[in-house]
């Protein structure tokens, strides 16, 4: 994600601004629990199912466990609301819209009128912002290292819970 020399790094890829909010953007859908199915939220998920193991296995490590997937879930999440920067102008209302337009969808035929007015919100503003970043390089730099610090933070995170639960299960 940092990774200046790499043709496939964000900095190389994202270097005129071009597209960087649309991934931001699209990386805050992918991840947020509240928007996409994809996300850190799954932990979360997991660990509602380790707790009820736990209490049926009665294996208090499995409850620990639990307790580590939801602190990486929580990691996910944080990274979700990083993903776009809120001193950007109309990045609020953005990444409110997409929330919206989630919620209206999942609610079905009574959600139709909400839908139109948050994917026009959403859209308006990724069009603003789809051919230039308006932040300085600067600006844009620390975006992507406090990502990519985010995302290694979740992934030592990840390795430790999986540690956890292999050695609640006797692995």
């Amino acid at each position: 994600m940092t990774d200046e020399r790499n043709p496939k790094g964000w900095p190389r890829v994202f270097a005129d601004g071009k597209g960087l909010f649309g991934s931001l953007l699209a990386l805050h859908e992918s991840v947020d629990g509240g928007v996409g199915p994809w996300g850190g939220h799954l932990r979360e998920l997991y660990a509602a199912s380790l707790d009820e193991a736990a209490v049926t296995l009665d294996n208090p490590a499995l409850g620990d466990a639990a307790r580590a997937w939801r602190s990486v879930a929580d990691r996910w999440e944080e990274l979700a609301d990083a993903a776009v920067p809120p001193d950007l102008d109309g990045a609020a209302e953005t990444v409110e819209a997409v929330e919206t337009l989630h919620d209206a969808v999942m609610t079905g035929e009574g959600g139709r009128a909400r839908v139109s007015a948050a994917a026009g919100t959403a859209w308006a503003i990724r069009d603003r912002y789809a051919d230039a970043f308006p932040l300085p390089p600067d600006r844009s730099a620390a975006i992507l290292e406090d990502l990519a610090d985010r995302i290694r933070a979740i992934y030592g995170a990840e390795v430790d819970a999986l540690d956890l639960t292999a050695r609640a299960i006797g692995r």
